[in-house]
């Protein structure tokens, strides 16, 4: 299992925010994409670098300003890919953060669960 703090990027920030100060619902972790992009992680990113594969996220539990998501790779769904880069992101499409790692190879019966923590 991977897990690792991920830096909230600035839209997601706002739309947390905006929901905030109006008084409406939170945005809500929804996805985890995958993908092949290599630069670092910016609280400016919009999207994954090279988005390869999409799927829902586990779950997405709150504990005071924490966020905790949990999701799983498994190696049948990404292929041949090397995954370079994960990111989380709400029903609404907004990429809440991302993260980039070594490249990694998934065989088809293996996979990888990742549980990441937001902090803002």
């Amino acid at each position: 299992m991977t897990e690792n703090t991920i830096l909230a990027t600035t839209v997601f920030r706002h739309a947390v925010a905006c929901a905030v100060a109006a008084g409406s619902q939170m945005p809500k972790a929804a996805f985890v994409a995958f993908g092949r992009g290599v630069n670092p992680p910016s609280p400016n990113d919009e999207s994954l670098g090279d988005e390869v594969y999409r799927t829902t996220i586990l779950s997405a539990v709150a504990d005071g300003p924490n966020l905790l998501i949990t999701a799983v790779l498994d190696g049948a769904q990404s292929g041949d890919e090397v995954i370079t880069e994960y990111g989380f992101f709400t029903a609404d499409g907004l990429l809440m953060g991302r993260e980039v790692w070594k490249p990694k190879t998934l065989e088809p019966n293996t996979q990888i669960e990742l549980r990441s923590f937001f902090y803002f």
